[in-house]
């Protein structure tokens, strides 16, 4: 495997790609030869700090395939035939090539003797990335919520005075009070 840039891996893409590696049993064919590369020159992010524009396990990505423009495609850990047509597994030599690379890269892989490019074109989606938007929007929210006074308003009322009755001085009738 050659390319301009080592891959950028999260903790759970190592771990995976680790179980996988130890499945193969130091097999020599080309997927085990660029997993163990992958591996061996991996830069490793928690998952809070792997950049945006990384492909990670369950990220959508447009890449050129020998100069043809492929997907977007989510990149999965499944295998199989009866994967739909928008995913690709990490179990294809495709699949992983594109794990760990970032917007703009290239890498090159050889299968049964054909040599391939793949160029990341765009991450459309990256699920550690959407995770920490969502995170600062609740956050954000949060502030915005706590801007507002949440206790309530309390008024107090008192009742209405009634008015008092005047009295004239030069009259000597003391009205209904005087009973």
């Amino acid at each position: 495997m050659s390319r301009e840039y080592f891959s950028q891996l999260t903790t759970k893409d190592v771990f995976i790609l680790t179980t996988i590696l130890e499945r193969y049993d130091n097999q020599a064919d080309a997927f085990a030869t660029l997993l163990r590369e992958k591996l061996n020159h991996a830069t490793v992010y928690f998952r809070d700090d792997i950049p945006g524009d990384v492909v990670t396990l369950n990220s959508r990505v447009t890449y050129r395939l020998n100069g043809q423009i492929k997907g977007p495609h989510l990149v999965v850990q499944c295998q199989g035939e009866d994967l739909p047509d928008y995913a690709l597994s990490i179990h294809t030599l495709c699949g992983l090539s594109l794990l760990g690379l970032a917007e703009g890269e290239k890498t090159a892989i050889e299968d049964n003797g054909k040599r391939q490019t793949i160029f990341i074109e765009a991450v459309e989606f990256q699920p550690e990335a959407n995770l920490r938007l969502r995170e600062q929007d609740a956050a954000f929210s949060r502030t915005q919520r706590q801007a507002v006074d949440p206790s309530p308003q309390v008024l107090k009322f008192q009742p209405k005075q009634k008015p008092a009755i005047a009295r004239r001085p030069d009259d000597d009738d003391p009205g209904p009070f005087a009973a």
